[in-house]
């Protein structure tokens, strides 16, 4: 009896130490993982579950460093502050690794490299060529991602076009929306969505731009689950477990 008592106050002791989202005794102790499932196919939900390889990458590390990760879809846009307001512990969310956003959190080692593509409608006859070309045409972006500071940087900040022409939306989804709708006249975006969207939607990818953008998970600073899965992500990425994830929605990094 005595044994038995001292094993549970152990274990209270050890669950308001871990500090983590949820903890019962027997079970495995809780991370929660913010991510926007707005994002195919890195993240997206069907049948009122989340999917995708930001889904399956941050549950195979919970996998191997003995957490339970509960998924929580947050806009892109709030990823950030909900991270540093601990109402999450860590980001899965194609996140690009920039000097700004480094400023905030820490960035694992990169996972995929993506690039930035630029989507019109079927009908659309208009070829595109090089980036400038663009700055004559309504362009839409998710708010908060390197495709709107693309824009901003290399076609708004340098007078080739009004800002007017740039219209930012919460979600990818509702910049397609707009696309087809004639809203806009272009849609930027990541590549890898880009390419899904282009193969589920009457639009085509008009024009590519290489940014050689590296995506990492994020953590606060000073994380004390930083290191650990920091490890388990190099380990996924030596033994190719990391290659078969993505090889399961058509991927390779």
């Amino acid at each position: 009896m005595k044994l038995r008592l001292i094993v549970l106050i152990l274990e209270v002791i050890l669950c308001t130490s871990l500090a983590v989202s949820s903890c019962k005794f027997g079970s495995k102790p809780k991370l929660k993982v913010g991510t926007n499932v707005d994002y195919p196919p890195f993240s997206y939900r069907q049948d009122a579950e989340y999917y995708g390889v930001d889904v399956d990458l941050a549950k195979a590390l919970g996998e191997k460093t003995g957490y339970e990760i509960e998924v929580l879809n947050i806009s892109f846009e709030q990823l950030i502050p909900s991270l540093l307001n601990r109402e999450i512990d860590f980001i899965a969310s194609a996140m690009s690794i920039t000097d700004d956003r480094a400023k905030l959190v820490q960035f694992t080692v990169p996972y995929y490299q993506a690039g930035q593509a630029f989507l019109k409608r079927e009908d659309n006859p208009v070829e595109i060529s090089t980036l400038e070309a663009l700055a004559l045409y309504r362009i839409g972006s998710m708010n908060s991602t390197t495709g709107m500071q693309l824009v901003e940087e290399k076609l708004i900040d340098t007078g080739l076009m009004p800002r007017k022409n740039l219209y930012l939306y919460r979600t990818n989804a509702e910049a397609i929306t707009a696309l087809l709708d004639e809203k806009i006249d272009f849609a930027v975006l990541d590549d890898a969505p880009a390419r899904f969207y282009a193969t589920n939607k009457p639009i085509d990818i008009a024009y590519e731009h290489k940014t050689d953008e590296q995506y990492g998970l994020a953590f606060r600073k000073k994380s004390r689950h930083y290191d650990k899965f920091n490890r388990a992500l190099q380990e996924l990425i030596r033994s190719g477990e990391l290659d078969k994830i993505l090889a399961e929605y058509w991927l390779k990094r």
